[in-house]
């Protein structure tokens, strides 16, 4: 499974579906109550936003720096590696943009992404907000938007959507709980695995 949870995520890309070969023609947006997740714009400077974010030491509290798995994004340079291994014809990654901010001046509060997982009709989601908003509830919100866009968008073949955390990260594990997720130590009791199938899901909208 990945292990890039919780903490990353670089620029979103259309190309060809993951799950059913179809060409992604449409740039990527999901809108909540309060939230717009997109796809990187060059102007949004990634690296810097990903770089100021794990600059927090309480944000990057749980997030190994072994580049491949995990990567500890705090300097540009770093973030630029992070971004590069994120980007997949595979997978997908998104900012996290308040609504109610400016247009041309968007508050990008955090970073989301979907990524394959180890069985075909699985996906795994990732997530991470800037320490700043955190307490909002936004993680809950960008968790469960993913969650339903795999389930009612990706494909009808997606059977389960999982996602991973540090298992001392409870704080993760509340949002993966209250998003209706199973909880599951790995083997090495090092991680803690969501997973929601589509059995359980109730479509938000």
């Amino acid at each position: 499974m990945r292990r890039l949870f919780v903490v990353l995520f670089g620029r979103g890309s259309t190309g060809r579906s993951y799950l059913s070969g179809e060409t992604l023609t449409k740039p990527f947006q999901v809108v909540t109550a309060r939230l717009i997740i997109r796809e990187w714009h060059d102007l949004d400077d990634p690296e810097g936003v990903l770089a100021a974010m794990f600059q927090s030491p309480r944000y990057a509290r749980f997030i190994d720096d072994r580049p491949g798995e995990e990567i500890r994004a705090d300097t540009r340079e770093k973030a630029r590696l992070l971004l590069d291994a994120c980007r997949s014809p595979v997978g997908a990654n998104y900012a996290v943009v308040l609504r109610a901010s400016v247009p041309a001046r968007q508050s990008i509060i955090g970073q989301c992404g979907i990524f394959p997982a180890d069985r075909p009709d699985e996906r795994s989601i990732g997530f991470g907000i800037a320490e700043a908003y955190w307490g909002n509830g936004y993680a809950l919100e960008v968790a469960r938007a993913l969650i339903d866009h795999c389930f009612t968008q990706v494909s009808p073949r997606v059977t389960a959507v999982l996602a991973d955390t540090h298992r001392e990260n409870l704080a993760a594990q509340r949002v993966l709980l209250r998003c209706g997720m199973a909880l599951q130590l790995t083997a090495h009791d090092e991680r803690v695995v969501g997973r929601r199938t589509r059995a359980e899901h109730i479509p938000t909208s």
